[in-house]
């Protein structure tokens, strides 16, 4: 018997908030990471959205459902590009933290935005801690590029 993963009311808001502050954090507008286009910082942040949906989406959304809400792609090269970015995480430690920053927001956003039955001071409570995060990664960014 095939498993069917049950995919959420609101996880197609998510991936559009997610594609929203991508795209807002390299500069381009959300259309932009839709187009089928190999320049380089279009798919670099195409690449980022899969990776940052992957990691919070990851119990909500199949590879195949990500790839065709982003890019119209197939679910294999939603985790090569997934994988490419942990990859270069590993590698680049500038990035690492800029992939970070990006996750807490994308987190922040979400969290926002959520439908869940908490109260609106607990959610920005759980926001203010997530910026807290974000400063402290944008803080320590800085002093990686001092050196």
């Amino acid at each position: 018997m095939n498993k069917v993963r049950v995919i959420r009311r609101n996880t197609d808001y998510n991936v559009q908030k997610i594609i929203e502050t991508v795209a807002t954090h390299y500069g381009l507008i959300p259309s932009d990471i839709h187009e089928n286009t190999r320049i380089q910082n279009i798919c670099h942040a195409r690449k980022v959205c899969y990776a940052v949906c992957r990691e919070l989406l990851k119990n909500r959304a199949t590879l195949e459902y990500l790839g065709k809400k982003i890019g119209n792609k197939n679910h294999a090269t939603v985790l090569f590009a997934a994988n490419s970015i942990k990859d270069f995480c590993d590698v680049d430690k500038y990035f690492k933290c800029e992939y970070d920053i990006i996750l807490e927001k994308c987190r922040a956003v979400i969290l926002v935005h959520s439908k869940e039955d908490k109260s609106l001071a607990d959610r920005l409570t759980d926001l203010l801690k997530y910026e807290e995060k974000i400063n402290m990664k944008i803080a320590i960014r800085e002093l990686i590029n001092e050196f």
